[in-house]
């Protein structure tokens, strides 16, 4: 969420801004996750010698393990994005070419430092 904040001051939307924040964490999130999982995976299939006793709680990690990604890949953003939309009142604040270019000029040092070619699209779609 403090990167949601840091887009929104440099003059990004809300919703463009988590959508930003989201895929930059999908990824690492994922693997976690992911790791955590197969590696349970054994242990909650009943492999081994006393493997029934702890087949249970193999079981439950693995279902607080999808619970917990959900909740923080979809559940967290929404609630975010609800509150915003009820604490904050409603006004016109134009966004200048400034903001623009600060989030363009942003954007573009981050995926320098991941090695990636920067994807050009508009921010905001009625301005292109």
């Amino acid at each position: 969420m403090d990167s949601v904040e840091h887009l929104r001051h440099d003059g990004l939307s809300v919703v463009e801004a988590l959508v930003h924040s989201g895929r930059r964490r999908l990824r690492p999130v994922l693997m976690t996750s992911l790791t955590a999982f197969l590696g349970l995976l054994p242990l909650a299939y009943g492999v081994g010698a006393g493997a029934d006793m702890l087949k249970p709680l193999a079981v439950g990690v693995i279902g607080a393990l999808c619970i917990s990604l959900m909740l923080s890949l979809v559940a967290t953003p929404v609630v975010y994005y609800v509150l915003v939309r009820v604490f904050t009142p409603v006004r016109f604040v134009p966004r200048g070419l400034v903001g623009e270019r600060r989030v363009r000029r942003r954007l573009r040092m981050e995926s320098a430092k991941m090695n990636k070619p920067m994807k050009w699209r508009p921010l905001c779609c009625w301005r292109w």
